[in-house]
């Protein structure tokens, strides 16, 4: 719709006073002239502090038609978003209608140096001013920079402010007698690092990093500055048969250097000396590895899986102690013979040469393949053959045979198997029926029979129920069990409301099939196609054919009926018409919504059901110096008051119009 904003005219109806042309006479003209009147069009749009109509929308205004709005100069959208287009309702009145722009500034710009001075406040208008602060931890800048702002019509802050603050700095630290003082990124300033590290041969108490922090409202180091202090050692632990240089001092210097030794042993053979001989002062109280020991030189005896140690000698054992390896049993040595099979302990307590293993596994006489079958896998000590038959034939024996020590040799844990020919003895006679082949002693693997039944003496035939067909799978093993032959008859299928499509008969035997269609009006519950089974019933069961889609009534509206509200239920496509009481009043009630409703599935009308309602006057404006109060339907007032006292007072009329209260 294209519309402009216009006044609406005036009624040209005038008011027939009893008053002739008295005071009253004219201010109750001079009201009605003023005072719309009730049509089926919207009234005069309202108007907005914040915003005004787009373009030029004219009246009249019907149900449906839309008016955009939008901001005034020196206003903007809220947020969130409100709507800003009004539509024209049935009942006369736009919906919806409230205030969707706003004059306030956005919120005032935050700085990393500065602050607002108090509470800052939901809203600002323009005028409103705001002034800044420094944070904790900051000073101003010199010379000084701005630092108050003034909210401005067209919602901006001017004069545009920047950081009128810059951090404070801690004082300078002294000198780390011994060390040196680092400062992150070159600063002393609020948030700032100083880190500390002492010279070689010292080391550092105290902590290692000062930060710059907040105290109050000044900034000052977190601690004292450290220092560094001369590195020394405590003498290192003495050792049980053995001896470190300088043992008489009570403190060693950084970098001073003990060596250690073995005193003489009273046996036949000296101590070794094992670890390491030379300790250094290498930080506070700090040698650089642990203390050596005078012992015995081997305290273990290498372990081979392939080789034991002749003699099968006990540690710890003193250096220069040899040991000679042979094969365990189930293993040989490997040809040629290139790996040394002897081993030396040494003063630092290792053995040389170092060993590989020199023996490998024995192996197992190599099986010959089975006749009509096949054997692998490999044949050393701990290894199994795996055996397996060819089709048409079985395996007589373990499948598995394993490579296993006996004495210092290795055998195989069992005899090798056999594979025999499959065969099947005759597979089992049943009642009432007979199998091919049947004068036969053995069958061959994949041999088939086939089973049929006789013929009955009674009025129905014997049915084969189960697999017709066997085949020798295995050794006297069929491939499943034998079938049945039985009378199986099922009771005719009939169906109300609903026929037979396929499948007709007088009787039903194993496997008949049966397919169902309802009767107009009628849908089918269950499975259209159905099977007898050999318990002589129905799989699925026999479907039902119920009454197609039926609807609960419609729900009944105020000031109103339907069409055959006397029914319970409604068919598929069948309709109610609803319409409105006749009204107690003058006027009659308007039915708003869909009249007629259709039953378009189960309990599901095709809408909601109407309303009948009555009519009412459109929203009156607030006068000029005066305050409106009331609502506005039909046969209700609306109360005028004057700011100087006087009352005036209005009431709808018949027509929807309004008129003055005698």
């Amino acid at each position: 719709m294209t519309a402009s904003y216009q006044p609406r005219r005036a009624s040209s109806r005038r008011l027939e006073s009893p008053f002739s042309w008295g005071f009253l006479g004219i201010l109750l003209l001079a009201l009605e002239l003023l005072l719309p009147t009730c049509s089926d069009a919207c009234d005069d749009l309202l108007t907005f502090q914040s915003m005004k109509p787009k373009g030029y929308p004219e009246p009249p205004y019907h149900p449906g038609d839309t008016v955009e709005y939008e901001c005034r100069p020196g206003y903007k959208h809220r947020f969130p978003v409100l709507s800003i287009s009004a539509v024209c309702q049935p009942d006369d009145t736009w919906a919806p209608l409230q205030e969707a722009c706003t004059n306030a500034c956005d919120d005032p710009p935050r700085y990393q140096s500065m602050k607002i001075k108090g509470n800052p406040k939901p809203s600002y208008n323009a005028g409103d001013t705001i002034e800044y602060e420094c944070r904790l931890g900051y000073k101003r800048i010199v010379p000084f920079l701005p630092m108050s702002t003034v909210c401005q019509p067209s919602n901006t802050w001017v004069p545009p402010l920047q950081e009128a603050c810059t951090k404070k700095a801690c004082q300078q630290l002294g000198d780390l007698v011994n060390g040196d003082v680092v400062y992150a990124n070159g600063s002393m300033e609020f948030g700032s690092q100083a880190h500390f590290k002492c010279n070689a041969g010292y080391y550092l108490i105290g902590p290692k990093t000062l930060y710059c922090e907040l105290a109050g409202n000044n900034v000052e180091w977190s601690d004292n500055l450290p220092s560094c202090e001369k590195v020394l050692c405590k003498p290192p632990p003495k050792i049980p048969n053995g001896e470190f240089t300088n043992s008489h001092k009570a403190t060693f210097e950084y970098n001073e250097l003990v060596t250690y030794s073995c005193k003489p042993s009273g046996g036949p053979d000296e101590y070794s000396l094992v670890g390491e001989r030379k300790l250094i002062c290498i930080g506070h109280d700090k040698w650089s590895s642990n203390p050596p020991e005078c012992k015995d030189a081997c305290d273990e005896i290498p372990r081979y899986e392939s080789m034991k140690a002749k003699g099968n000698p006990q540690p710890p054992v003193s250096s220069g102690f040899e040991v000679e390896y042979e094969c365990r049993p189930g293993f040989r040595l490997i040809v040629p013979l290139v790996r040394p099979t002897t081993t030396v302990c040494q003063p630092d307590g290792t053995w040389a040469p170092p060993l590989q293993e020199a023996c490998t596994r024995k192996s197992c006489l190599q099986p010959a393949e089975p006749l009509n079958g096949h054997v692998e896998g490999t044949f050393q000590l701990g290894t199994q053959a795996n055996y397996s038959c060819n089709e048409g034939y079985y395996l007589l024996g373990s499948p598995v045979i394993h490579c296993e020590l006996s004495g210092n040799d290795v055998v195989w844990s069992d005899e090798p198997p056999l594979c025999e020919k499959i065969l099947c003895q005759p597979p089992q006679q049943i009642p009432n029926g007979e199998f091919s082949n049947s004068d036969k002693d053995t069958f061959e693997y994949n041999e088939m029979v086939t089973y049929r039944c006789k013929t009955s003496n009674g009025p129905d035939e014997y049915s084969l129920v189960g697999e017709s067909r066997l085949i020798c799978s295995g050794p006297n093993k069929w491939s499943s069990d034998p079938p049945e032959c039985k009378v199986v008859k099922c009771p005719y299928p009939s169906l109300p409301d609903g026929t037979i499509v396929s499948g007709f008969g007088k009787k039903y035997y194993y496997k008949a099939e049966v397919e169902f269609e309802c009767n107009q009006g009628y849908s089918l519950e269950g499975s259209r196609k159905i099977v007898c089974e050999a318990n002589s019933t129905w799989v699925p069961e026999i479907p039902r054919c119920v009454k197609d889609i039926l609807c609960q009534p419609p729900q009944q509206i105020e000031n109103g009926i339907f069409s055959s509200s006397h029914k319970d239920t409604f068919e598929y496509n069948e309709m109610v018409t609803y319409r409105c009481n006749p009204s107690n009043g003058p006027d009659e009630y308007s039915l708003v919504g869909e009249s007629r409703l259709i039953c378009s599935g189960r309990n599901k009308w095709s809408s909601d059901p109407p309303e009948c309602k009555g009519k009412s006057c459109p929203q009156l404006a607030e006068p000029l110096n005066g305050r409106l109060e009331g609502s506005f339907q039909f046969g209700s007032q609306a109360n005028y008051s004057c700011n100087e006292g006087a009352i005036c007072k209005l009431t709808a009329n018949q027509d929807g119009g309004w008129q003055p209260l005698s």
